[in-house]
């Protein structure tokens, strides 16, 4: 949920966003520090994603609602870095031109649900996905993972942080 103008004290809102500019700075220098960098297209496409899940509104008590964050989505699929650059355009679009949050607001915003759900969602699908893969499991776990005696075909996808595995061996499926 956006955090409204006048909610915050000045104080508190100069606070917010000295903590997002920081943030922000950040995020674009592990982006500059980057070998390999992001095309513009992807962070585009993936923010435009965002931003139209974000629009979707539920009600969730009288007179208010909530909508999906897409900070963790964003971070899986970018990384938590380039995802906070997408959030951050994401969050001023919506603040300049339909007034969710505002511009004083804008830095807790940007602290609230960008930076924490970054990187927290990142930290928390990298735990799920190291579990589901069966680097996580127990030994036995991890060795039929793996057999070529025991599993036979089907596939294993395996993308940095989240790993869909759908491997069929003697008798049960992951």
């Amino acid at each position: 949920m956006h955090i409204p103008d006048g909610f915050l004290s000045p104080g508190v809102a100069a606070t917010a966003w000295v903590v997002a500019a920081g943030g922000v700075a950040a995020a674009l220098r592990a982006e500059r520090r980057e070998a390999a960098p992001m095309p513009a297209g992807i962070l585009g496409s993936v923010a435009a994603f965002i931003f139209a899940a974000q629009m979707i509104n539920v009600p969730v008590a009288a007179g208010t609602s909530g909508h999906i964050v897409g900070a963790t989505l964003a971070a899986v699929l970018l990384g938590p870095w380039r995802a906070l650059l997408a959030i951050a355009a994401v969050l001023a679009v919506q603040a300049l031109l339909f007034q969710d949050g505002g511009i004083l607001a804008y830095g807790a915003n940007l602290a609230d649900m960008g930076l924490s759900g970054c990187f927290v969602g990142y930290a928390i699908a990298r735990v799920v996905g190291r579990f589901v893969s069966g680097r996580g499991g127990s030994r036995r776990e991890r060795s039929w993972e793996h057999s070529p005696r025991r599993c036979r075909g089907r596939s294993a996808f395996r993308s940095g942080s989240v790993s869909r595995v759908s491997i069929r061996c003697s008798g049960f499926s992951r």
